[in-house]
């Protein structure tokens, strides 16, 4: 199964309670296998801490130390642009045992470039091949869209190329 991390398709609050889905699509979102909060068993309650881009600040070793620290796992999705210019902290992300996902060559909002499979494709591929080339794995089937930006179109080609990929 492939699994679409999203965000920017739940409504926030400031009651601090877990946010409600965005019902207001015209088309089933669970169609494309989305995350957006885990379980809501009141006796085993989680948390998941997610970084993409925004970390991109040279924080990063400052927030691993931390998680370490703390000993709690996190999921970081990166552009082709880390994987090359941060290969020791995207080495320790993975030596760590956190997840590092894919977030995109160039950050694109999706939906814009779904006019192209070939284009939109190598946004996703491009990291896949420099995560392997650096860390000999296969990254994991995590994907974030740049800045929550989705369309039915762009999710249905998120899927299509990441299960044919794996």
């Amino acid at each position: 199964m492939i699994i679409l991390v999203l965000i920017g398709f739940f409504i926030p609050n400031i009651q601090s309670k877990t946010p409600e889905i965005n019902d207001k699509l015209n088309f089933k979102l669970n169609d494309y296998n989305p995350i957006y909060n885990g379980s809501t068993n009141s006796k085993n309650k989680s948390l998941y801490l997610a970084f993409d881009e925004g970390y991109e600040n040279g924080y990063t070793d400052q927030i691993l130390d931390v998680l370490k620290e703390k000993n709690v796992k996190a999921i970081f999705f990166v552009t082709s642009h880390y994987v090359c210019y941060s290969p020791d902290t995207v080495k320790r992300m993975v030596a760590e045992v956190h997840v590092v996902a894919n977030h995109t060559k160039h950050h694109y909002s999706m939906p814009s470039i779904t006019y192209s499979p070939d284009v939109f494709n190598k946004e996703l591929r491009d990291v896949e091949d420099k995560f392997k080339e650096l860390t000999g794995k296969d990254i994991p089937k995590f994907f974030r869209p740049p800045m929550g930006k989705y369309s039915e179109q762009s999710l249905a080609m998120t899927k299509d190329r990441l299960s044919n990929v794996f």
